[in-house]
């Protein structure tokens, strides 16, 4: 389990997910529930309610029932993610349109403490432990340093 997904959990994001996916969609799971017992095999069905039936017949049947019912709320979850990060996406464009917003700032604190390091002698990766950042962040902040360099 990754950082993000505890933080997530304990701040109340997840259940507030999925409560709201709950609420907004529970005549459609109903409906693809149904959807999902009516297309399993109707052999195995008959198998169940016939007397030779055994206790591997219904757990096959109910097995099936179960990753019907699985596949059609993993499909409505996707739905639904996919519907806020669109919705997200408009909002950021609208925003970037009136001017109000701008992406995340960069920390020039961190930057200039990098750039200190850098210049006495340290490698990328050693800088990266010193400052408590990714190479990455690094090698960009490197990078951009050249950039200004070169246009004064």
């Amino acid at each position: 389990m990754n950082e993000n997904m505890i933080t997530d959990t304990q701040t109340g994001v997840i259940p507030k997910k999925v409560k709201e996916l709950i609420e907004l969609s529970a005549a459609t799971v109903a409906a693809k529930v149904t959807e999902a017992i009516r297309r399993t095999d109707a052999e195995a069905m008959r198998r169940i309610d016939s007397e030779e039936s055994t206790a591997a017949d219904v757990v096959e049947a109910l097995s099936e029932v179960i990753r019907e019912i699985g596949a059609a709320m993993y499909m409505e979850m996707a739905a639904y993610n996919i519907v806020g990060l669109k919705r997200q996406a408009e909002g950021v464009e609208r925003a970037k349109a009136q001017g109000k917003y701008t992406g995340r700032q960069r920390d020039e604190t961190l930057h200039q403490h990098i750039l200190t390091c850098l210049d006495q002698g340290h490698s990328i990766r050693r800088v990266a432990e010193i400052v408590g950042c990714s190479p990455t962040t690094v090698l960009k902040a490197k990078i951009l340093e050249a950039q200004r360099a070169s246009t004064e």
